[in-house]
């Protein structure tokens, strides 16, 4: 169990060893399960936790009052210090002798095992940065520390305005994908001096003033911070003393997009929309299908290609309807709707284009920001839209602005070579995506990235790019694999072949040169790779005839309905 702390006062890991202890004798390691197994025992056994803690938390937690710490002894680059049940740091001076004094260890439940790490990280001091660990389930409780209620009265709606980014029209809050003037983006934004940053460990909690959602309880109660690890082992092996990784595997459908999910859908709640259409490759949908049960008067109709079906994960739920387009493409997907929306009376909600999920993916951002204890110069993600690189750099123009980083950060986007529009457009020096840059049938081990066509996005991703000094490359499928089994074998992370695009991309660029060994790094590990759970809804197929697109199966009792009740 890695967690991580880090922030102005310093970065660490902390590993959690959970252990069996006889009394009197030396403490036996057991995997978790049996931990639980024998939690009831009595007397004869007691549990305690050990934990490592890097040299730079470390020395905040052993220099910093109240926590009394007799000794504590370096284990290579870490110093290890034990903690009792009530939360008290004892030496580290041996396996065999935990307790410093006669105080019983008490049996350790995972609740009890939270508020010890919790304790610990509060002992640094009021500045102590919030505490890291995998995230939980968004549907479950919350289990956080509570918050302040002054914290969780709604947002001013001073504090934030919607416009578009071409003329600057200013909207009501309201779902306004684009601008009906001059037809540019529409993004909200937020005034700096009111922002605040919060004392949470949860990310929406804390970040709550950079957020498009006004009521704190539409977003997840019980979030945490997702890892980032200083990748040592392959910063080494790359001559790189300065990579880190962004572990966002971890999240609960194993996807950066759970993220999304919580923001948008809060966002698009409180816009008024209780129906729309949206289209994925997986982890989007995946991610909003999991999310949606927090809204039960939302319903989703999902539109998908049929090569994407199995990457599609969704919990039973009537709340999702499940539309699978035979033989289609992404864009195709895409494409259909936007029509389903108009002929239905729905919202589409346009992915890359809805700004609630840009605001969402800015939180990777803004957590490593705390967690690296050096000022990041390049940013690496793969990418099909980019709408993470762009959320990215949103997050870093207003965290400068809050004068919490002291530069923008050079981003790297990355594709896999099979399906590389936007690398050819910026090797080209295009503006657009031209129709040679447009991949018709993609194809390729990267799915979540398989996207050919990102003709509205590109343009202002190029502009980003340019901005930050960046760049665009493409990985091939051989470095994909390498860059995956380097992580794996090195990292003991385990990403999708997708998030390892974004490092296939950085060692390929390292390697020839192209990027400074010496730069500190963040590459963001978006996903992994799911298997599917529990019972799924059945999915609704459909297939193209004459240009359109109608029910395979004309017994369907959906899609009898829903093509009936077409406008």
């Amino acid at each position: 169990m890695d967690l991580l702390a880090g922030g102005s006062g310093g970065h660490g890991r902390l590993a959690v060893h959970r252990g069996l202890k006889p009394q009197g004798g030396r403490r036996q390691s057991r995997p978790l399960a049996q931990h639980r197994a024998h939690q009831c025992m009595r007397h004869q056994e007691h549990f305690a936790i050990r934990v490592e803690v890097e040299a730079p938390v470390a020395g905040a937690l052993l220099d910093r009052q109240p926590v009394q710490v007799a000794h504590h002894r370096y284990l290579g680059d870490a110093r290890v210090v034990d903690v009792d049940a009530a939360g008290f740091a004892h030496p580290g001076s041996s396996h065999s002798s935990l307790r410093a004094d006669s105080t019983p260890w008490r049996p350790l439940c995972g609740r009890m095992r939270t508020d010890i790490l919790r304790g610990v990280v509060q002992r640094l001091g009021a500045d102590a940065p919030p505490l890291n660990r995998a995230p939980s389930d968004p549907m479950k409780p919350n289990t956080d520390q509570p918050v302040g209620e002054e914290n969780l009265a709604p947002a001013p709606a001073a504090a934030m305005t919607t416009a578009c980014v071409g003329c600057h029209k200013t909207f009501r809050h309201g779902f306004v994908p684009f601008c009906d003037s001059c037809g540019d983006l529409v993004d909200v934004d937020y005034d700096l001096r009111q922002v605040h940053l919060l004392q949470s460990t949860n990310p929406y909690r804390r970040f709550r003033d950079l957020l498009p959602v006004k009521d704190p309880a539409l977003l997840p109660a019980d979030a945490c911070y997702t890892p980032t690890r200083h990748a040592r082992r392959l910063g080494a092996k790359l001559g790189m003393s300065h990579l880190y990784l962004k572990n966002e595997t971890v999240q609960p459908s194993g996807s950066t997009k759970d993220r999304m999910a919580a923001v948008a859908l809060a966002y698009l709640w409180e816009c008024g929309v209780r129906s729309f259409t949206t289209s994925s490759t997986g982890n989007s949908s995946t991610a909003y299908a999991r999310a949606i049960t927090r809204f039960p008067g939302f319903t989703m109709f999902l539109c998908s290609a049929s090569d994407f079906h199995q990457r599609v994960h969704i919990p039973a739920t009537e709340q999702v309807v499940h539309l699978v387009l035979r033989d289609a493409t992404f864009v195709d997907a895409f494409q259909f709707a936007g029509r389903f929306a108009e002929e239905h009376g729905l919202v589409s909600e346009r992915g890359f284009f809805n700004p609630g999920r840009r605001e969402g993916l800015k939180l990777a951002w803004m957590e490593a920001v705390e967690q690296v204890p050096e000022p990041i110069d390049w940013y690496v993600q793969a990418v099909s839209s980019a709408m993470g690189v762009f959320g990215t750099f949103k997050a870093a123009q207003q965290l400068h602005g809050l004068k919490r980083i002291p530069r923008l950060p050079r981003m790297l986007c990355v594709q896999q070579e099979s399906c590389s529009p936007m690398v050819h457009a910026w090797n080209e020096g295009s503006e657009t995506i031209q129709p040679h840059h447009i991949v018709a049938n993609p194809s390729g081990i990267a799915k979540a990235i398989l996207r050919g066509d990102p003709t509205g996005a590109y343009p202002r991703m190029r502009r980003i790019v340019q901005e930050t000094n960046g760049s665009f490359t493409a990985a091939s499928e051989q470095e994909i694999r390498e860059a995956r089994r380097m992580v794996e074998q090195l990292e003991d992370i385990s990403p999708c072949f997708s998030a390892s695009t974004a490092l296939a991309g950085l060692i390929q660029r390292v390697r020839s040169g192209e990027l400074s060994r010496d730069d500190t790094v963040l590459v963001n590990l978006t996903g992994r790779d799911r298997e599917p759970s529990g019972q799924t809804p059945p999915a609704h197929w459909l297939h193209r005839k004459d240009g359109r697109w109608i029910p395979e199966d004309p017994t369907d009792p959906v899609l009898q309905s829903l093509w009936a009740s077409k406008r």
